[in-house]
């Protein structure tokens, strides 16, 4: 089959949604479909397998990559932006159309605002005149779910959350090649992007309340400048590193040398960083969010829920090797049934057949 996969490429934008479709884009290559991504508001040259079609996305240029591609498929990636209008394409030209729920943003009817910026005038202008708006966009845009053909959730509290037919749970997949790295204290790590909702605040607390003999360190892009102190390292405690960005494999790398994964964000979607910690046979520990009840339902890791007990969680498994040693080795077993690329493609690509056959 021909699939249009529509999203950021992760060549532009190194994020969860992005490195999934260029999973899934792998894989339907190596199962012998016919993948094009359609890599909204890119401009290079891709060094991938797959063909890559770099283009903004508006009304011209979806019909002619319709038009140029004739797609069997369109798997949507994209959040709502510009969902009702190309899902209308889509209808009229008749192509199956996917979408596929990756974060709480994706169920809400309104949405909200949440990368808020004030740290100069330019940036806190565009918090404001994104605040004001992006609701009313997004509140236009979640009528395009009415023209869903199908819907892919990645934790299975989002399933009957959005008002689109038939829904299946398919959960994201990682890779688990890794670079290598070395570190001369016993460390953990926190990796995601830094914004908000990320509360990596919350993370620089934990190191500054630490008694441990451990590094703490960082790993992300400084997507708010109100933490760009981290990376100037402004009043950061003497155990705490701020590494910036790295690629997936580079983040492997480092969760393989690492104690533990240490996560610190709000509830989103599943968290793909989770998956690349299990796949290491690390436990994570987490100061808000059990994806699917993973963490607690196969007992590999901890979840805090308040920040002097993840300091006190933190020291319990820091301290007794044995104990990280066991959910770890879980936790592997976990990550290899659950969130196999082959596996989960797979699974999408039988989902796909199944609604494309009944429309």
């Amino acid at each position: 089959m021909r699939v249009l996969i529509i999203n950021q490429h992760k060549q532009d934008v190194m994020g969860g949604s992005e490195i999934q479709c260029d999973i899934i884009a792998k894989h339907l290559l190596q199962m012998g479909h016919d993948p094009i991504y359609f890599a909204v508001n890119g401009t290079r040259d891709y060094e991938v397998d797959y063909e890559v079609h770099p283009s903004k996305l508006s009304v011209r240029s979806l019909i002619s990559a319709i038009d140029l591609y004739d797609p069997d498929i369109v798997y949507w990636r994209f959040d709502k932006r510009q969902l009702l209008k190309s899902a209308l394409i889509c209808k009229y030209y008749g192509v199956t159309f996917i979408f596929s729920a990756s974060s709480q943003r994706n169920l809400l009817k309104w949405g909200r605002y949440e990368n808020m910026d004030f740290s100069s005038l330019r940036t806190t202008l565009n918090t404001l005149y994104n605040a004001c708006t992006r609701p009313f966009k997004q509140r236009i845009n979640y009528f395009g779910y009415q023209l869903v053909d199908g819907v892919t959730v990645l934790n299975s509290d989002f399933l009957h959350k959005i008002p689109a037919e038939p829904q299946v749970v398919i959960h994201d997949s990682m890779e688990d090649n890794t670079a290598e790295f070395e570190w001369g204290n016993p460390f953990v790590v926190w990796v995601a992007n830094l914004k908000p909702n990320k509360n990596p605040e919350k993370y620089i607390q934990l190191a500054d309340r630490s008694q441990l003999d451990i590094d703490f360190l960082m790993v992300g892009n400084i997507q708010n400048e109100q933490y760009s102190y981290i990376r100037d390292g402004e009043n950061t405690p003497s155990n705490f590193y701020f590494l910036g960005s790295k690629t997936p494999t580079e983040v492997n790398g480092i969760l393989k040398k690492s104690l533990f994964l240490v996560h610190t964000c709000n509830p989103e979607g599943f968290g793909d960083i989770f998956i690349q910690a299990w796949l290491m046979g690390k436990p994570t520990i987490s100061l808000y969010f059990d994806p699917d009840d993973y963490i607690s339902k196969h007992n590999i890791g901890i979840v805090s829920g308040d920040l002097k007990s993840l300091t006190s969680d933190m020291e319990t498994l820091t301290q007794q090797e044995e104990l990280r040693k066991r959910m770890g080795e879980r936790a592997l077993k976990v990550a290899r049934k659950n969130f196999d690329p082959k596996k989960n493609t797979q699974n999408l690509m039988k989902f796909i057949k199944q609604v494309d056959s009944q429309i």
